[in-house]
């Protein structure tokens, strides 16, 4: 299973990407907790998760499309540098209390900007450091780095929160990321020229050509649908989870194994779902994990044991990661392999635009009615349910198992 970390380059990235996704999580704990000390609005709080996630709907396409006609490494180098950028401002804001609720949702929004850029180039600079036949193996050892760090993270964040203060949470995200830039400064240097300089890079010719090639699929046009319906739905959680963590008095260290616990589930996730793909096609799959995480995000308001609230999340973590990997993978599997690329960054797209809507309704809803927030995402999702069901008929219905090659 480890063994892409022979290769040297893929070893040092894996090493950077671990230590960045510590202070990733961390920071975005710190972020959530800091607002819930500068407003009471749910609104604001809920905003939170929007400014995370506004900047990969925003930028994932043109970002992906620009990867391909710049050096992978200098472009990682000035993210790197940006994002660090970024955080360290956000420390030295908080550490001299010029931080408002405004002024943090800017800055988080700038933060998520520069990883919306580095994300596809991240990802592809990383499957060209292995051969083809270990790509797999690196997925999976990229994923497990990516959970040790939303696991662990939260934990170490709800410490030094706890006993330092935020601004340490922030300056630290930024001194993780201090490995990477030297890290990608040594691989530019190093590196081959492996894009034309002299192409000349057309967005919007890109751009269209993506989008008549995606109509053409009706199978996919439905999968985007559940995309936005399932999303939709549990997006609550993320973004009110630390107004249900204020709700129930709890500190920052409760909070943080509230989050740290949604992590343990996605870890838990792997050994389940093989199982679970040999009993059940993946379209009832993800019906069936998203009933149980609505079920689970409805529940939080009403548990008051603090370790009950933990199992629950468990759970929810669990039906999460099962969604969201077997989700993933029937975008890809509507189309053939030259164009899985370009599904997969389109999915995305409507992804996180699914989540950063959903925080503002629900949060906006939350101002009211907290409970409501949480049960009426679970009626959405079984109305959405009957209109997908409704419509696939309409569109060739795609209610079965693509052939995935």
């Amino acid at each position: 299973m480890f063994l892409p970390l022979s290769y040297p380059l893929f070893r040092g990235l894996w090493i950077c990407t671990l230590i960045a996704n510590f202070g990733a999580w961390m920071h975005s704990v710190g972020a959530v907790w800091l607002m819930t000390t500068l407003t009471s609005s749910t609104l604001m709080i809920a905003l939170v998760q929007t400014a995370t996630t506004l900047p990969v709907f925003l930028f994932s396409i043109p970002a992906g499309i620009y990867a391909d006609h710049v050096s992978k490494a200098k472009f990682l180098f000035m993210t790197q540098i940006y994002i660090a950028s970024v955080a360290l401002i956000m420390g030295v804001f908080t550490f001299i209390h010029w931080t408002t609720p405004g002024i943090l949702l800017i800055l988080t929004f700038l933060l998520n900007v520069g990883i919306a850029l580095r994300m596809p180039t991240w990802q592809a600079a990383a499957s060209e450091l292995v051969s083809s036949d270990e790509l797999p193996l690196a997925t999976s050892i990229n994923n497990m780095n990516y959970n040790i760090g939303r696991t662990l993270g939260p934990f170490i964040a709800g410490l030094i929160i706890s006993h330092c203060g935020v601004g340490y949470v922030f300056t630290l995200n930024a001194i993780s990321l201090s490995g990477s830039i030297a890290f990608f400064y040594r691989w530019s240097c190093q590196a081959k020229t492996t894009y034309q300089k002299g192409e000349k890079l057309n967005f919007t010719h890109s751009f269209l050509k993506l989008i008549h090639e995606i109509k053409k699929s009706t199978d996919f046009l439905i999968i985007l649908i559940r995309t936005v319906i399932v999303y939709l739905s549990t997006s609550a959680l993320w973004a009110l989870l630390a107004v249900i963590a204020k709700q129930h008095d709890y500190s920052v260290n409760e909070f943080a194994w509230m989050m740290g616990c949604l992590g343990v589930g996605a870890i838990l996730t792997p050994f389940l779902l093989q199982l679970l793909r040999s009993y059940i096609k993946p379209l009832i799959l993800i019906d069936c994990a998203t009933l149980l995480f609505v079920i689970c995000q409805a529940m939080l308001i009403y548990i008051y044991s603090f370790y009950i609230i933990c199992i629950i999340l468990i759970l929810a973590g669990i039906s999460w990661a099962i969604l969201l990997s077997t989700l993933n993978a029937q975008a890809q599997g509507s189309f053939q392999k030259n164009m899985r690329a370009k599904a997969i960054a389109v999915y995305l797209v409507v992804f996180y635009a699914a989540l950063s809507l959903g925080s503002v309704i629900w949060g906006k809803m939350a101002e009211s009615d907290l409970a409501m927030s949480l049960y009426f995402p679970g009626i959405f999702f079984i109305i959405g349910l009957v209109f997908l069901k409704i419509i696939s008929k309409r569109m060739k219905s795609i209610y079965f198992q693509p052939e995935v090659e």
